[in-house]
Protein backbone atom coordinates (compact mmCIF):
# COMPACT_ATOMS: atom_id res chain seq x y z
CA UNK A 1 0.00 0.00 0.00
CA UNK A 2 1.08 3.56 -0.56
CA UNK A 3 0.09 7.09 0.26
CA UNK A 4 1.59 10.39 -0.70
CA UNK A 5 2.47 13.67 0.92
CA UNK A 6 -0.25 16.32 1.32
CA UNK A 7 -0.30 18.95 -1.38
CA UNK A 8 2.40 21.52 -0.88
CA UNK A 9 4.33 19.50 1.67
CA UNK A 10 7.39 19.22 -0.54
CA UNK A 11 8.51 17.97 -3.89
CA UNK A 12 9.01 14.36 -2.90
CA UNK A 13 5.77 12.40 -2.40
CA UNK A 14 5.48 10.09 0.55
CA UNK A 15 5.80 6.54 -0.71
CA UNK A 16 4.31 3.54 0.98
CA UNK A 17 3.96 -0.14 0.61
CA UNK A 18 1.78 -0.20 -1.54
CA UNK A 19 3.48 13.26 -9.95
CA UNK A 20 3.51 16.37 -13.43
CA UNK A 21 2.61 15.60 -16.83
CA UNK A 22 -0.64 16.54 -18.58
CA UNK A 23 -0.68 13.03 -20.01
CA UNK A 24 0.77 11.16 -22.92
CA UNK A 25 1.89 13.48 -25.68
CA UNK A 26 -0.14 13.25 -28.85
CA UNK A 27 2.82 11.94 -30.80
CA UNK A 28 3.08 9.03 -28.38
CA UNK A 29 -0.28 7.85 -29.59
CA UNK A 30 -2.56 8.22 -26.55
CA UNK A 31 -3.96 11.27 -24.86
CA UNK A 32 -5.13 11.19 -21.25
CA UNK A 33 -7.72 13.89 -20.61
CA UNK A 34 -7.95 15.96 -17.44
CA UNK A 35 -10.97 13.93 -16.40
CA UNK A 36 -11.63 10.28 -15.86
CA UNK A 37 -12.28 9.78 -19.57
CA UNK A 38 -9.63 8.23 -21.73
CA UNK A 39 -9.12 7.85 -25.44
CA UNK A 40 -6.54 5.28 -26.45
CA UNK A 41 -5.44 4.46 -29.95
CA UNK A 42 -3.70 1.08 -29.64
CA UNK A 43 -2.08 1.15 -33.05
CA UNK A 44 -0.35 4.40 -32.14
CA UNK A 45 0.87 3.40 -28.71
CA UNK A 46 4.68 3.30 -28.58
CA UNK A 47 6.05 -0.18 -29.03
CA UNK A 48 2.71 -1.60 -30.16
CA UNK A 49 2.78 -1.23 -33.88
CA UNK A 50 2.16 -4.02 -36.34
CA UNK A 51 1.08 -7.37 -34.89
CA UNK A 52 1.24 -6.18 -31.28
CA UNK A 53 -0.97 -3.20 -32.07
CA UNK A 54 -3.48 -5.45 -33.81
CA UNK A 55 -3.52 -7.82 -30.83
CA UNK A 56 -4.17 -4.98 -28.41
CA UNK A 57 -6.93 -3.61 -30.63
CA UNK A 58 -8.71 -6.94 -30.40
CA UNK A 59 -8.15 -7.05 -26.68
CA UNK A 60 -9.54 -3.57 -26.16
CA UNK A 61 -12.68 -4.44 -28.08
CA UNK A 62 -13.22 -7.17 -25.52
CA UNK A 63 -12.15 -5.06 -22.55
CA UNK A 64 -14.37 -2.16 -23.66
CA UNK A 65 -17.38 -3.87 -25.27
CA UNK A 66 -19.66 -1.91 -27.55
CA UNK A 67 -17.01 0.65 -28.38
CA UNK A 68 -16.49 1.26 -32.10
CA UNK A 69 -14.43 4.46 -31.92
CA UNK A 70 -10.71 4.85 -31.40
CA UNK A 71 -10.74 3.46 -27.87
CA UNK A 72 -12.45 3.30 -24.49
CA UNK A 73 -14.45 6.14 -23.01
CA UNK A 74 -15.09 5.20 -19.43
CA UNK A 75 -16.24 7.15 -16.39
CA UNK A 76 -17.76 10.61 -16.26
CA UNK A 77 -16.63 12.15 -12.99
CA UNK A 78 -14.65 15.42 -13.26
CA UNK A 79 -10.98 15.25 -12.46
CA UNK A 80 -9.83 16.13 -8.98
CA UNK A 81 -9.26 19.92 -9.04
CA UNK A 82 -5.73 21.13 -8.39
CA UNK A 83 -5.04 21.93 -4.75
CA UNK A 84 -3.69 25.34 -3.72
CA UNK A 85 0.00 25.56 -3.01
CA UNK A 86 0.79 25.54 0.70
CA UNK A 87 3.89 26.46 2.61
CA UNK A 88 5.90 23.37 3.55
CA UNK A 89 6.23 22.71 7.28
CA UNK A 90 9.72 23.05 8.73
CA UNK A 91 11.94 20.01 8.54
CA UNK A 92 12.17 17.88 11.65
CA UNK A 93 14.03 14.73 12.52
CA UNK A 94 11.99 11.95 14.02
CA UNK A 95 13.95 10.57 17.00
CA UNK A 96 13.11 6.93 16.37
CA UNK A 97 13.77 5.00 13.14
CA UNK A 98 11.35 2.19 12.24
CA UNK A 99 13.91 -0.43 13.23
CA UNK A 100 13.60 0.62 16.86
CA UNK A 101 9.83 0.46 16.79
CA UNK A 102 9.50 2.89 19.68
CA UNK A 103 6.52 5.22 19.78
CA UNK A 104 7.21 8.15 22.07
CA UNK A 105 4.71 9.54 24.55
CA UNK A 106 4.19 12.47 22.19
CA UNK A 107 3.43 10.11 19.31
CA UNK A 108 0.94 8.18 21.40
CA UNK A 109 -0.76 11.42 22.44
CA UNK A 110 -0.91 12.75 18.89
CA UNK A 111 -2.16 9.39 17.60
CA UNK A 112 -4.94 9.48 20.15
CA UNK A 113 -6.00 12.98 19.14
CA UNK A 114 -5.95 12.23 15.41
CA UNK A 115 -7.76 8.91 15.83
CA UNK A 116 -10.41 10.50 18.04
CA UNK A 117 -11.07 13.12 15.36
CA UNK A 118 -11.76 10.30 12.87
CA UNK A 119 -13.57 8.02 15.31
CA UNK A 120 -11.20 5.08 14.87
CA UNK A 121 -8.79 2.91 16.84
CA UNK A 122 -5.65 4.84 17.83
CA UNK A 123 -3.31 1.84 18.10
CA UNK A 124 -0.35 1.87 15.69
CA UNK A 125 1.92 -1.14 15.30
CA UNK A 126 5.60 -0.42 16.08
CA UNK A 127 6.59 -1.81 12.65
CA UNK A 128 3.96 0.07 10.63
CA UNK A 129 6.07 1.17 7.66
CA UNK A 130 3.48 3.64 6.48
CA UNK A 131 3.31 5.39 9.83
CA UNK A 132 7.08 5.63 10.18
CA UNK A 133 7.60 6.78 6.62
CA UNK A 134 5.16 9.64 7.11
CA UNK A 135 6.56 10.57 10.51
CA UNK A 136 10.10 10.68 9.14
CA UNK A 137 9.16 12.73 6.10
CA UNK A 138 11.49 15.77 6.10
CA UNK A 139 8.74 18.23 5.19
CA UNK A 140 6.26 17.23 7.89
CA UNK A 141 6.25 18.07 11.54
CA UNK A 142 5.31 15.23 13.87
CA UNK A 143 1.82 16.67 14.60
CA UNK A 144 1.21 17.14 10.86
CA UNK A 145 2.49 13.65 10.08
CA UNK A 146 0.33 11.83 12.63
CA UNK A 147 -2.70 13.83 11.56
CA UNK A 148 -2.01 12.94 7.94
CA UNK A 149 -1.66 9.23 8.69
CA UNK A 150 -5.18 9.07 10.09
CA UNK A 151 -6.86 11.61 7.79
CA UNK A 152 -5.41 10.07 4.61
CA UNK A 153 -6.57 6.60 5.66
CA UNK A 154 -10.04 8.06 6.17
CA UNK A 155 -9.90 9.74 2.76
CA UNK A 156 -9.02 6.49 0.99
CA UNK A 157 -11.82 4.64 2.79
CA UNK A 158 -14.34 7.30 1.76
CA UNK A 159 -13.13 7.22 -1.83
CA UNK A 160 -13.61 3.46 -2.03
CA UNK A 161 -17.09 3.83 -0.55
CA UNK A 162 -18.00 6.38 -3.25
CA UNK A 163 -16.67 4.18 -6.06
CA UNK A 164 -18.62 1.16 -4.87
CA UNK A 165 -21.78 3.27 -4.63
CA UNK A 166 -21.24 4.36 -8.24
CA UNK A 167 -21.10 0.68 -9.18
CA UNK A 168 -24.63 0.23 -7.82
CA UNK A 169 -24.07 -1.55 -4.52
CA UNK A 170 -26.54 -0.66 -1.74
CA UNK A 171 -25.30 1.71 0.94
CA UNK A 172 -26.56 -0.54 3.73
CA UNK A 173 -24.64 -3.60 2.47
CA UNK A 174 -23.50 -6.13 3.20
CA UNK A 175 -20.80 -5.99 0.53
CA UNK A 176 -18.11 -8.64 0.84
CA UNK A 177 -14.82 -6.75 0.61
CA UNK A 178 -11.28 -8.11 0.47
CA UNK A 179 -8.75 -5.40 1.30
CA UNK A 180 -5.57 -6.78 -0.24
CA UNK A 181 -2.09 -5.67 0.92
CA UNK A 182 -3.65 -3.84 3.84
CA UNK A 183 -0.46 -3.33 5.79
CA UNK A 184 -0.92 -2.52 9.46
CA UNK A 185 -4.34 -0.94 9.11
CA UNK A 186 -3.88 2.63 7.90
CA UNK A 187 -7.07 2.31 5.80
CA UNK A 188 -8.47 -0.81 7.49
CA UNK A 189 -9.38 0.96 10.73
CA UNK A 190 -11.60 3.32 8.72
CA UNK A 191 -13.17 0.62 6.54
CA UNK A 192 -14.15 -1.20 9.71
CA UNK A 193 -16.33 1.74 10.77
CA UNK A 194 -18.50 1.49 7.65
CA UNK A 195 -21.45 -0.89 8.18
CA UNK A 196 -21.76 -1.65 4.47
CA UNK A 197 -18.57 -3.74 4.48
CA UNK A 198 -18.31 -7.40 5.28
CA UNK A 199 -14.56 -6.88 5.56
CA UNK A 200 -11.58 -9.19 5.29
CA UNK A 201 -8.08 -7.66 5.31
CA UNK A 202 -5.09 -9.44 3.82
CA UNK A 203 -1.35 -8.89 4.08
CA UNK A 204 1.95 -10.72 3.62
CA UNK A 205 3.32 -9.79 7.07
CA UNK A 206 2.32 -12.17 9.84
CA UNK A 207 2.78 -9.38 12.39
CA UNK A 208 0.30 -7.25 10.44
CA UNK A 209 -2.25 -10.07 10.39
CA UNK A 210 -2.00 -10.46 14.17
CA UNK A 211 -2.35 -6.70 14.67
CA UNK A 212 -5.35 -6.48 12.36
CA UNK A 213 -7.06 -9.32 14.18
CA UNK A 214 -6.20 -7.89 17.61
CA UNK A 215 -6.27 -4.12 18.18
CA UNK A 216 -7.93 -3.25 14.86
CA UNK A 217 -10.45 -6.09 15.21
CA UNK A 218 -11.11 -7.34 11.69
CA UNK A 219 -11.23 -10.72 9.93
CA UNK A 220 -7.95 -11.49 8.15
CA UNK A 221 -6.42 -13.60 5.43
CA UNK A 222 -2.71 -14.39 5.17
CA UNK A 223 -1.24 -13.49 1.79
CA UNK A 224 1.49 -15.40 -0.04
CA UNK A 225 4.63 -14.46 -1.91
CA UNK A 226 3.53 -16.30 -5.05
CA UNK A 227 0.19 -15.43 -6.66
CA UNK A 228 -0.45 -19.03 -7.69
CA UNK A 229 -0.40 -20.03 -4.02
CA UNK A 230 -2.97 -17.42 -2.99
CA UNK A 231 -6.36 -18.88 -2.17
CA UNK A 232 -9.36 -17.19 -0.61
CA UNK A 233 -11.89 -19.25 1.36
CA UNK A 234 -14.84 -17.33 -0.12
CA UNK A 235 -15.63 -15.17 -3.13
CA UNK A 236 -15.87 -11.39 -2.77
CA UNK A 237 -18.01 -8.65 -4.29
CA UNK A 238 -15.06 -6.25 -4.23
CA UNK A 239 -11.30 -6.80 -4.10
CA UNK A 240 -9.43 -3.58 -3.28
CA UNK A 241 -5.66 -3.35 -3.83
CA UNK A 242 -4.51 0.18 -3.05
CA UNK A 243 -1.06 0.84 -4.51
CA UNK A 244 -0.12 -2.82 -4.57
CA UNK A 245 0.53 -2.87 -8.31
CA UNK A 246 2.69 0.23 -7.90
CA UNK A 247 5.30 -2.19 -6.50
CA UNK A 248 4.98 -5.33 -8.65
CA UNK A 249 7.68 -6.39 -11.13
CA UNK A 250 6.79 -7.37 -14.67
CA UNK A 251 7.10 -11.07 -13.80
CA UNK A 252 4.23 -11.03 -11.30
CA UNK A 253 2.08 -8.05 -12.39
CA UNK A 254 -0.31 -10.04 -14.59
CA UNK A 255 -0.16 -13.09 -12.35
CA UNK A 256 -1.43 -11.07 -9.40
CA UNK A 257 -4.17 -9.54 -11.55
CA UNK A 258 -5.30 -13.07 -12.37
CA UNK A 259 -5.05 -14.28 -8.77
CA UNK A 260 -7.09 -11.40 -7.33
CA UNK A 261 -9.62 -11.51 -10.17
CA UNK A 262 -10.19 -15.19 -9.46
CA UNK A 263 -11.39 -14.42 -5.91
CA UNK A 264 -14.33 -12.35 -7.17
CA UNK A 265 -17.97 -13.26 -7.35
CA UNK A 266 -19.67 -12.81 -10.70
CA UNK A 267 -20.55 -10.03 -11.01
CA UNK A 268 -17.79 -8.50 -8.91
CA UNK A 269 -15.12 -5.82 -9.20
CA UNK A 270 -11.36 -5.62 -8.83
CA UNK A 271 -10.40 -2.08 -7.81
CA UNK A 272 -6.74 -1.15 -7.86
CA UNK A 273 -4.33 1.72 -8.41
CA UNK A 274 -1.06 2.09 -10.32
CA UNK A 275 1.68 4.64 -10.76
CA UNK A 276 0.66 6.19 -14.06
CA UNK A 277 2.07 8.88 -16.32
CA UNK A 278 1.57 11.58 -13.71
CA UNK A 279 3.78 9.60 -11.34
CA UNK A 280 6.74 10.37 -13.59
CA UNK A 281 7.89 13.22 -11.37
CA UNK A 282 8.05 10.90 -8.36
CA UNK A 283 10.44 8.73 -10.37
CA UNK A 284 12.56 11.73 -11.33
CA UNK A 285 11.73 11.40 -15.03
CA UNK A 286 9.50 12.98 -17.66
CA UNK A 287 6.74 11.14 -19.56
CA UNK A 288 9.07 11.02 -22.55
CA UNK A 289 11.53 8.98 -20.48
CA UNK A 290 9.05 6.16 -19.85
CA UNK A 291 10.09 3.00 -21.74
CA UNK A 292 8.28 2.35 -24.99
CA UNK A 293 6.28 -0.55 -23.57
CA UNK A 294 4.96 1.62 -20.73
CA UNK A 295 6.61 -0.25 -17.86
CA UNK A 296 9.38 0.85 -15.50
CA UNK A 297 10.52 -1.10 -12.45
CA UNK A 298 13.14 -0.14 -9.89
CA UNK A 299 14.33 -2.56 -7.26
CA UNK A 300 13.91 -0.24 -4.29
CA UNK A 301 11.21 0.21 -1.70
CA UNK A 302 10.65 1.57 1.81
CA UNK A 303 9.56 -1.97 2.74
CA UNK A 304 13.05 -3.01 3.76
CA UNK A 305 11.95 -6.45 4.97
CA UNK A 306 10.75 -7.49 1.50
CA UNK A 307 12.88 -8.65 -1.41
CA UNK A 308 13.10 -5.64 -3.75
CA UNK A 309 13.26 -7.98 -6.73
CA UNK A 310 9.69 -8.98 -5.89
CA UNK A 311 8.53 -5.70 -4.33
CA UNK A 312 10.06 -2.51 -5.70
CA UNK A 313 8.77 0.68 -7.30
CA UNK A 314 6.72 0.35 -10.49
CA UNK A 315 5.43 2.82 -13.05
CA UNK A 316 2.95 1.38 -15.54
CA UNK A 317 1.13 3.40 -18.16
CA UNK A 318 -2.45 2.67 -19.27
CA UNK A 319 -1.10 1.00 -22.41
CA UNK A 320 0.78 -1.55 -20.30
CA UNK A 321 -2.06 -2.16 -17.82
CA UNK A 322 -4.57 -2.69 -20.63
CA UNK A 323 -2.29 -5.26 -22.24
CA UNK A 324 -1.85 -7.11 -18.95
CA UNK A 325 -5.59 -7.12 -18.26
CA UNK A 326 -6.30 -8.50 -21.71
CA UNK A 327 -3.58 -11.12 -21.40
CA UNK A 328 -4.31 -12.24 -17.84
CA UNK A 329 -8.09 -11.96 -17.39
CA UNK A 330 -9.66 -10.45 -20.52
CA UNK A 331 -12.28 -8.68 -18.43
CA UNK A 332 -14.06 -5.39 -19.20
CA UNK A 333 -12.78 -2.19 -17.59
CA UNK A 334 -15.68 -0.53 -15.79
CA UNK A 335 -13.81 2.61 -14.71
CA UNK A 336 -10.51 4.30 -15.44
CA UNK A 337 -9.53 7.60 -13.86
CA UNK A 338 -6.14 9.13 -14.37
CA UNK A 339 -4.36 10.38 -11.25
CA UNK A 340 -7.44 9.72 -9.12
CA UNK A 341 -5.51 8.75 -5.98
CA UNK A 342 -3.10 11.21 -4.32
CA UNK A 343 -3.09 13.29 -7.48
CA UNK A 344 -1.00 10.88 -9.54
CA UNK A 345 -1.96 7.21 -9.08
CA UNK A 346 -4.39 5.90 -11.70
CA UNK A 347 -7.60 4.17 -10.66
CA UNK A 348 -8.73 0.96 -12.37
CA UNK A 349 -12.04 -0.87 -11.87
CA UNK A 350 -12.33 -4.24 -13.63
CA UNK A 351 -15.59 -6.17 -13.76
CA UNK A 352 -15.91 -9.92 -13.51
CA UNK A 353 -18.77 -11.31 -15.56
CA UNK A 354 -19.93 -14.81 -16.44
Amino acid sequence: MRADAPEGSGRRPIRHRRGVAPGFQEENGARMNESDQTVVSPSRLPGLRGRAGTTLKRGMRRLFPGRSGPGPDVGHTPAVPPQPEAEAPPQVANPNPPEAGILTEEMLRLNGEAASAEGVVAAVHPQDFIYWFICRHPNLTLPAATSYYFSDGASSARKLDEIVSELGYPADGPVKLLEFASGYGCVTRHLKQNPRWDLTSCDIHREAIEFLEGPIGVRTLQSTSQPEQFAAPVAYDIVFALSFFSHMPRSSFGRWLKALYSTLKSPGYLIFTTHGVKSSVAFGITPEDIPADGFLFRANSEQDDLDTVEYGSTLSTPQFVIQELFRSVGAPIARFREAAWWGHQDLWVVKKVD
